[in-house]
């Protein structure tokens, strides 16, 4: 029997527990298996890892937990989003579907982060406005009292609308963890993703909040671009999907489920 295995990645100054709610509904209902990592903790899946050899060991602790001919499914949110977009790049194979919410397929320039050519296409406008915020945030992220510090965090217009901010303790983060994945995983750091979906929009589903307007507009050019990719919309969530609308994101999850079953009752 084929089995089917989801995999969720969490998001910046997130946590494995995020998932919680959805792990649990999906769970009651489908016979599936649910893994969720955290970035800030297992072996080979922290900031000491680039983009690249994050993929490269997150696909090999994927590969050492299912079975030849399963269903896998990856699910990221915001940061993990785009990590997820490495995983589904170096393997695509590895994955029967993918949910990337709230994500960002990078700036739309040819960008890579191994090439040698780096350092000069790292000079555009905007991937130099990004290194200096996400410089700021690392260094925020040593230093500062860490209320203050959420309270910032908290005021950036990406989260405009947000109806249930999770709480964060400082003692369940490593603070240097989240300096140094500001750092490593940059926006600034991330190639364009878009030659890849433009290839892929059969494994993507592409989910953004209603009242997030910066990733709604990033994600209507994307369906401009790309007009077979499938783009849901989440009514009534900003940024934080999963905490604005849980329901709404199980329900999307469910769907994807049920085609799966179908196909291979």
């Amino acid at each position: 029997m084929v089995a089917i295995n989801l995999f969720f990645v969490h998001g910046f100054l997130g946590k494995p527990e995020d998932w919680d709610f959805i792990r649990d509904k999906i769970s009651n209902k489908f016979s599936v298996k649910v893994f969720a990592v955290d970035c800030f903790a297992d072996v080979g899946l922290t900031p000491d890892n680039n983009f690249s050899m994050w993929a490269v060991h997150f696909n090999e602790y994927v590969k050492k937990r299912v079975q030849e001919g399963d269903h896998n499914i990856l699910i990221g949110y915001s940061l993990g989003g785009r990590l997820a977009l490495h995983s589904l790049e170096l393997d695509p194979w590895l994955w029967k579907s993918s949910i990337l919410i709230s994500a960002n397929p990078g700036f739309d320039d040819s960008y890579d982060e191994n090439s040698k050519d780096c350092a000069e296409n790292f000079q555009s406008s905007e991937r130099e406005a990004r290194i200096l915020q996400d410089t700021s945030w690392s260094e925020k992220f040593l230093n500062f009292e860490w209320n203050e510090l959420l309270a910032e965090w908290n005021s950036q217009a990406v989260f405009n609308g947000s109806l249930n901010e999770p709480r964060r303790k400082e003692s369940d983060f490593n603070r240097s963890y989240l300096s140094l994945a500001l750092s490593q995983w940059s926006l600034s750091k991330q190639k364009n993703f878009r030659p890849f979906l433009a290839n892929h929009t059969s494994k993507v589903r592409w989910m953004v909040g209603e009242r997030d307007a910066k990733f709604l507009q990033l994600s209507k050019k994307l369906k401009e671009l790309l007009p077979e990719l499938d783009l849901i919309v989440i009514p009534e969530a900003s940024h934080r999907v999963m905490f604005d609308q849980p329901q709404g994101l199980v329900g999307e999850i469910q769907k994807v489920l049920q085609n799966l079953k179908g196909a291979i009752a």
